[in-house]
């Protein structure tokens, strides 16, 4: 009873809080890890999750299915991977979402080419809103896109038929639409 009370009181001037956790953004340690790929990546993607409070369930189902939207050794899919792990191991608990019901519809498809589209169109608004957040000058702007280029050129080499006919990940990130 002592400890209710307490609370109560603690409650009334302020002290105790039940506000939901916040989760920090990640932005880049230095200059250079603005334009570099693996930083960018990781950072667009955990960033735009949280912003869209996307649901932990469904950045889990992604990563239970990662065959279907990942490349192996992707230098554009593992940090994008890793920006969704760290994502889910923050475990925000959100009640509404943000994200756009296409892609949900998308994801939740049976169709691999369906939930690699919608992926893509995820992964393309996250990496937009990281630049414009970044505030980059051009010449990091230039700079970035070709690191992007490159890094799916590499990945697309390790892409197999049987994947599909593009890498979600990699061509979001380049603005490529489907």
């Amino acid at each position: 009873m002592k400890n209710y009370i307490l609370y109560i009181v603690l409650s009334l001037l302020g002290i105790v809080s039940c506000k939901p956790t916040q989760i920090a953004l990640l932005s880049p340690n230095t200059e250079e890890d603005k334009v570099k790929v693996a930083v960018f990546m990781e950072q667009a993607v955990y960033n735009g999750l949280v912003n869209d409070r996307f649901p932990v369930a469904k950045a889990q189902y992604i990563l239970d299915n990662r065959t279907t939207f990942f490349v192996g050794k992707c230098p554009v899919c593992m940090p994008t991977e890793r920006g969704i792990e760290r994502y889910v191991e923050g475990n925000p608990a959100y009640k509404k979402s943000n994200v756009a019901e296409y892609v949900w519809t998308g994801l939740a498809s049976s169709d691999k080419e369906t939930q690699q589209k919608a992926f893509s169109q995820l992964i393309m608004t996250y990496t937009k809103a990281h630049k414009t957040q970044l505030n980059l000058s051009e010449m990091e702007k230039a700079k970035l896109e070709q690191n992007l280029q490159n890094a799916r050129k590499q990945g697309m080499g390790g892409k197999t038929e049987a994947f599909g006919k593009f890498c979600p990940s990699c061509d979001g990130a380049c603005e490529m639409e489907q």
